[in-house]
Formats: C-alpha cells, sequence, structure tokens
C-alpha cells in the first residue's frame, strides 16, 4: 500500500462521546492505493479508526497496510447535568460556528432572579466577530420584564414577544441556525405556564468571521452593554451539528 485516504460524510443522527468509533465504519470510505498506482475501497473490517469523540470537531486517524489518513467528525455537544450559573459565570462549549453549516441548539432553563431594566440574561450566545460592542452577537436573552429577544450584529430586526417566562418558571429554548443563509430560528415552551412562543430573525452573513466564534453558555466572551449571563438553573443543553427535524423539535419541546 502506498497510501490511503479517508471520507467521512456525517450522518443525519447524531454522533456522541458514547459512539462507538466502528460505529463511524458505515458513513466512511476508506480508499487504498496500492503499488501499481491502482485503488481499492477498504471493508470496514480491515481497517482501524483511532482516537476520541470529543464535542465539536473530533479528527481520527484510519489505519490500513501500515498507512495512515485522517478525517474530521461533529460530536454533539451535551451539559447533561443541570448547572446552576451566576450572571458572571460561563461555559465554553468548544463548539465554532464553523463546525457546521446549520446548528441547533437546545436547552431548558430556569431563571432564579431578573436583571434590572438595562440588562438581559443571557442563556447562550456566540460571537460572529471580534469587531465593535458587545452586541455583536447571536443571543437568546430574557429580560427583566419576562420578555425574550434575539439580538446581534446585523440582525435584521429584534422583537419582544412578552411573557414568555418569569423568575422561577422553567423554559425549554430550540434554537436552529442556518450559517449559509443567516437564518436564526427559536422556539420556546414555558414549561410552567404552558406558553409556547415562535421567533424567526435573519442577521448578516457578512458578519461570520472564517475562523469560527465559540459558543458559550452564560455570560459571553466579552463584556459590556446590557450583556451579562443568567441566573439561574441550565438543564440539558445540547448542540447538533445539524438541523433537527420537526418531528425531534416537537419532541423536545414536549420533554420527551
Amino acid at each position: 500500500v502506498k497510501s490511503s485516504s479517508a471520507v467521512f460524510t456525517q450522518p443525519n443522527t447524531d454522533v456522541t462521546t458514547a459512539t462507538s468509533l466502528d460505529d463511524l465504519k458505515d458513513s466512511l470510505v476508506v480508499t487504498a492505493t496500492l503499488d501499481d498506482d491502482t485503488t481499492e475501497t477498504v471493508d470496514g473490517e480491515h481497517y482501524i479508526i483511532n482516537g476520541t469523540l470529543t464535542a465539536g470537531k473530533s479528527t481520527l486517524t484510519v489505519v490500513y497496510g501500515g498507512k495512515t489518513a485522517t478525517f474530521d467528525c461533529l460530536v454533539m455537544y451535551d451539559l447533561s447535568e443541570a448547572v446552576t450559573l451566576t450572571e458572571t459565570d460561563k461555559i465554553d462549549t468548544g463548539w465554532e460556528t464553523t463546525f457546521s453549516d446549520k446548528i441547533t441548539v437546545c436547552c431548558d432553563v430556569t431563571i432564579s432572579a431578573l436583571h434590572g431594566s438595562n440588562y438581559y440574561n443571557m442563556i447562550w450566545t456566540t460571537f460572529l466577530t471580534s469587531a465593535g460592542d458587545a452586541y455583536v452577537a447571536l443571543n437568546a436573552m430574557l429580560s427583566s420584564g419576562g420578555e425574550y429577544r434575539l439580538w446581534g450584529a446585523g440582525i435584521s430586526s429584534s422583537y419582544m414577544t412578552g411573557n414568555i417566562t418569569g423568575v422561577n418558571e422553567r423554559v425549554r429554548v430550540v434554537a436552529s441556525i442556518d450559517m449559509t443563509t443567516g437564518v436564526i430560528t427559536n422556539k420556546l415552551y414555558n414549561v410552567t405556564n404552558d406558553v409556547t412562543k415562535d421567533r424567526s430573525n435573519t442577521y448578516n452573513v457578512q458578519y461570520l468571521e472564517s475562523n469560527g466564534r465559540h459558543i458559550f453558555i452564560g455570560h459571553p466572551d466579552q463584556e459590556g452593554g446590557a450583556v451579562m449571563g443568567i441566573q439561574g438553573t441550565v438543564h440539558s443543553f445540547k448542540i447538533h451539528g445539524r438541523e433537527l427535524s420537526s418531528s425531534e423539535i416537537n419532541a423536545y419541546l414536549a420533554g420527551e
């Protein structure tokens, strides 16, 4: 064997840190170039995959005939245990906006205290550019009046839907982000009061930096303006490297 190559096609279902490396072979095509320069596709039973699946983008290595090849795999971020945050706490998920053309962010959140009228309870954020002020972000926020808002650089509009949550009420959030069109769609369900809200907005894709920006839970990685993290508890925060189907979103909002 002179060389080998590996081409991975991301499956329509989630790859998690618990996924077996052998399970990835169904989505992987390994090609060997032989000494006479002919090529052949290698059966999965004849090569091994080395590496560790970590949240975000994992680079794995295929070994066959003494030759190696690498491929990238998107792995779902899963904060399985509930985490209580103050307004200054933040968690870097390790996910970047350039890992996938489409991302879905899911979480449950319970706000224990609301900020003043000029501040907002940040649930999650991803900065699209490092230039300018603190609002250069796509944020899911809750105001002191209990309204829900989208905010960000190049956002075509920023609306408050009103009365989505209050103190000690639990709300589920599903946000789908299309990096190619700039469309962000949010669905929220208030578990406590059985209220559902939708919000769709478009941001200017010119703000998306080529090197990607990390997704944070709670307080973002930049200071200033009316931007603070949540005072409360985040439950079951997940980042999927794909767009969830309508049935998957409805199942999540229903608590399934």
